[in-house]
């Protein structure tokens, strides 16, 4: 596992720590992948306190909607092309992209927040602003994933490699990992 990472990273994982928060966190597995959307979708409607949003139940849970956020299409509808970015232009109707209306039944079912990725879902997606691939010890985060992960940062200086998730929601990145 560690020459995994050594090899990936030319064994300085240090230099690849930003301090957050993120735009994107990739992960291996959808089970971390819908924990994160659900707390940074929260953690950033509290931050940002938009002033109109709605609320969704989902398959995952729920999701939180307002004018300006990012989500990506899930699923296959006329309307909505899977693992595309969609910015939320209104939610009474929900709007996406200025011209895609639907009802709350399909924005349930067809989006998601984009808060989290899981590696394979993105794949040949160019990833613009911080980028954090969560889980760098994941058993089945190998070789070829860690570098389609670290390849979606538009540029080093906004990726970060980060050993483990915790269970608070935090992640623990270990300059001395490799």
């Amino acid at each position: 596992r560690r020459l995994y990472i050594r090899a990936g990273l030319g064994g300085r994982l240090s230099r690849y720590m930003c301090k957050g928060p993120y735009d994107y966190t990739l992960c291996v597995s959808n089970k971390l992948r819908r924990t994160v959307n659900r707390r940074q979708n929260l953690d950033a409607f509290e931050r940002l306190a938009p002033t109109t949003h709605t609320w969704l139940k989902t398959e995952e849970g729920g999701l939180l909607l307002w004018p300006g956020m990012h989500a990506i299409g899930c699923g296959y509808s006329p309307m909505i092309c899977n693992g595309k970015f969609y910015e939320v232009t209104g939610v009474d109707p929900i709007v996406l992209g200025g011209n895609i209306a639907l009802t709350r039944a399909q924005a349930a079912r067809y989006i998601r927040a984009s808060w989290a990725l899981t590696v394979d879902s993105s794949q040949s997606k160019s990833l613009s602003g911080r980028v954090r691939v969560s889980d760098a010890r994941q058993p089945r985060l190998t070789r070829a994933r860690f570098l389609v992960a670290i390849s979606r940062a538009t540029h080093s200086s906004l990726l970060c490699v980060c050993e483990y998730y915790l269970s608070n929601g935090s992640h623990f990145c270990n300059p001395a990992v490799g």
